[in-house]
């Protein structure tokens, strides 16, 4: 047992264990470094909720053409024929729009229907439209018109017409507003009880009725907003 003294024995074991002190010290070292690198918390978010949206989802409220894109909205607006309407709008290009909806003149209801032409974004534009009003009494419609000195007259008392209206116009958008003035031409026709000829039986008065064509100047102003 007088070689574990010896001193070539005693300096390779020496060297032996500090060896593998340093081994152990390296990897323990190396571990508690991956350990701080995997616990290190993740960038912050900010504060505003843009850092998790994709850098294009507000582009639709600013870009014309994204805007133009969309195909469906509603037009009010007042004419000097077809009164106040409300209209459904489907735009299948940026130059073009149908609409079709219902109103009424002040009288009675109608409905009318139409397509347009425009230039996109701000410029010219072509409207035809036509439609129909229902039976109503114009007597009291004409006489704010007119004033006091208007006499009724009974032939109005059932009136109810067909209408074209043919506007040129001029368009300003907004974002997704689109406004309007019009103007140009309408044509409207309808029947009236005839009138009663010297001798006439009657009994036959307000059967027979006589058609009326009208042509007569017009405008319209609104907008359109599409959804």
């Amino acid at each position: 047992m007088g070689w574990k003294r010896s001193g070539p024995w005693r300096v390779a074991l020496g060297f032996a264990g500090s060896l593998l002190a340093g081994i152990a010290t390296s990897t323990a070292t190396a571990r508690a470094t991956s350990d701080l690198e995997g616990a290190q918390p993740a960038p912050a978010a900010s504060s505003g909720s843009s850092a998790s949206l994709p850098l294009d989802a507000y582009a639709d409220d600013d870009d014309p053409a994204a805007l133009r894109r969309r195909h469906w909205g509603l037009m009010f607006d007042l004419g000097s024929i077809h009164g106040g309407m409300l209209s459904l709008v489907y735009r299948p290009a940026p130059w073009l729009r149908l609409h079709a909806g219902a109103g009424t003149n002040a009288v009675s209801p109608g409905y009318r229907a139409g397509i347009t032409l425009s230039k996109p974004g701000t410029g010219p534009s072509l409207n035809i439209e036509g439609g129909h009003f229902l039976p109503g009494d114009m007597n009291g419609l004409l006489k704010i018109l007119v004033g006091n000195g208007y006499r009724a007259n009974s032939r109005l008392e059932d009136f109810d017409y067909d209408f074209v209206n043919v506007h040129a116009g001029w368009e300003i958008e907004s974002g997704a507003l689109t406004f309007f003035a019009r103007g140009g031409a309408s044509v409207l026709w309808t029947r009236l009880p005839a009138l009663p000829e010297p001798g006439a039986d009657i009994a036959t008065l307000g059967i027979e009725t006589e058609p009326y064509l009208l042509v007569l100047p017009s405008v319209a102003f609104g907008f359109v907003g599409f959804l």
